[in-house]
C-alpha cells in the first residue's frame, strides 16, 4: 500500500512569496506526497483501468495497483490544481478590480472595488471563491468654487429621478437647465425633500448650507434630499458612480454635511493600486508555474517505462 505521509497542501498565499526552482520543487515534493497520503481519497481518486493494474485489486481500496507507478497513475492531484486554479482565479479578480479602480481615478464620486475571498468546499475540493464589493469609504473633497458642486461628507447619497426610477449618488456635480431644474451631467433631475424645487436660472446667487437647505436670494427654495441604506452591500452599481435599489430595499433619512462649491473625489489611492497590481501579478505568475510544474510532472509518470 501507499505510504502515508503528512499532509501539507500549497495556498496561492503561501506560494507568492518565494520563487525559484528550489521552492517550486518543494512545493511539488510535498504535494505528491500528500496525494499519496490521502487514505480517505483513495477509492474516488485512485481510477486506473484493469490492464493497468499491479498486483491483486484488493491490495488497494478502489482498485489501485502497487506503489509508485500506477498509485501516481491512478491519482488525480485535484487539490494542488483546485489550489492554483484558485490563485490564478482570485488573482484575475484582483487585477479587475485593480484595474476598475485605476481607470477611475479621476471620477468624482467613485467608490472603489475591493475584492473579498471565501474558501468554499473542505479538503482537496475546497477553493477560493473572490466576489468584488464596494469600498464605502469616504473620498477626500475637492474645492471647485462652482455654487453647484455639491459634496457630501459622511453617509448618504443624492437622490436622481431617471425613466427607470431613483438611482442615487455621491457625484454632486450639478447644473440648472433653462426651466431652472437642478439636475446631474446626465440630466437627471435631483429630488427635493418634500416636492421639487423650482430655481431661477438667472438670478440671485444660490446659497446651499451644510444641512442641504438651498436658498436663492432671500428665498428658501428646499432641501436636497439625501438618503442612505441600511444594507447598502444590495445596491446595483449603475456605471461609474451611481447605484440603484433592488425592489424591496428601503432608504432612510440621512444626514451628512453638504459642502457647497467642492466635489468628493474618488476614495483610490494611485500608488496604493499599482502596488496590489504588482501583488496581484505576482500571485497569478507564481500560481502559473506551479499547474505547469504539476502537468510536466503527470507527463513524467505516465511514460512507458
Amino acid at each position: 500500500m501507499c505510504g502515508l505521509p503528512p499532509r501539507i497542501l500549497p495556498s496561492p498565499d503561501a506560494a507568492a512569496p518565494a520563487s525559484g526552482p528550489l521552492f517550486l520543487g518543494l512545493v511539488l515534493f510535498f504535494h505528491v506526497e500528500w496525494e499519496l497520503s490521502s487514505a480517505p481519497l483513495r477509492a474516488a481518486a485512485c481510477r486506473v483501468g484493469p490492464k493497468a493494474l499491479r498486483g491483486p485489486e484488493k491490495a488497494f481500496p478502489g482498485g489501485c495497483g502497487t506503489w509508485p507507478r500506477v498509485c501516481f497513475q491512478g491519482w488525480r492531484m485535484d487539490s494542488g490544481l483546485n489550489t492554483s486554479v484558485g490563485g490564478l482565479t482570485t488573482s484575475e479578480r484582483r487585477i479587475e478590480a485593480i484595474t476598475q479602480n485605476l481607470a477611475n481615478l479621476g471620477t468624482t464620486g467613485f467608490k472603489r472595488f475591493l475584492p473579498v475571498t471565501n474558501t468554499t468546499g473542505r479538503g482537496s475540493q475546497a477553493s477560493p471563491q473572490t466576489n468584488l464589493v464596494t469600498d464605502w469609504s469616504q473620498g477626500e473633497l475637492r474645492r471647485t468654487g462652482n455654487p453647484l458642486d455639491l459634496a457630501l461628507d459622511g453617509q448618504g447619497f443624492f437622490e436622481l429621478q431617471t425613466p427607470k426610477g431613483p438611482v442615487y449618488t455621491r457625484a454632486g456635480t450639478f447644473r440648472l437647465d433653462e426651466q431652472g431644474v437642478l439636475q446631474n451631467e446626465d440630466g437627471f433631475a435631483v429630488s427635493w425633500d418634500g416636492g421639487s424645487g423650482a430655481l431661477q436660472a438667472v438670478g440671485a446667487p444660490i446659497v446651499v448650507d451644510p444641512r442641504g437647505v438651498v436658498r436663492q436670494g432671500d428665498a428658501e427654495v428646499g432641501r436636497v434630499k439625501v438618503v442612505d441604506f441600511d444594507d447598502k452591500s444590495s445596491l446595483v452599481r449603475i456605471g461609474s458612480a451611481a447605484w440603484a435599489a433592488p425592489r424591496g430595499l428601503q432608504t432612510k433619512p440621512a444626514d451628512p454635511t453638504v459642502h457647497q462649491g467642492a466635489l468628493e473625489q474618488a476614495n483610490t489611492n494611485s500608488m496604493d493600486e499599482l502596488v496590489s497590481m504588482v501583488v496581484a501579478q505576482r500571485h497569478f505568475e507564481n500560481s502559473t508555474t506551479v499547474m505547469r510544474t504539476i502537468d510536466q510532472t503527470y507527463k513524467r509518470l505516465n511514460q512507458p517505462k
